[in-house]
């Protein structure tokens, strides 16, 4: 892929620490899920931006939190019954011209 700034690795990082949280409770993992939320989290909010490579990131990390956000309503994830949640959906903002 070649050479990235800063920047742009902080934000593949934070997009695939998201991922890699919903596959960790795929195989019943919810403790690392908790902490790929949470690291995820942490980027995004370093990457102090709404918009970055054309996706809104308020709105992927508002359905980031609807989805995980009850990994962190206990001390132990593995504590509470996991619920129904959707997924974020990754739409891109058209260019500007």
């Amino acid at each position: 892929m070649g050479p990235v700034g800063p920047e742009e690795k902080l934000f593949l990082q934070a997009m695939i620490q998201s991922a890699v949280a919903f596959h960790h409770l795929q195989i019943g993992r919810p403790g690392a899920a908790r902490r790929m939320y949470l690291m995820a989290k942490e980027k995004f909010d370093r990457l102090n931006t709404s918009v970055y490579m054309s996706l809104d990131l308020v709105e992927y990390q508002q359905q980031l939190d609807r989805a995980l956000s009850w990994l962190l309503s206990v001390a132990d994830p593995r504590e509470i019954e996991q619920p129904e949640f959707d997924p974020p959906v990754i739409c891109l903002q058209p260019l500007a011209k």
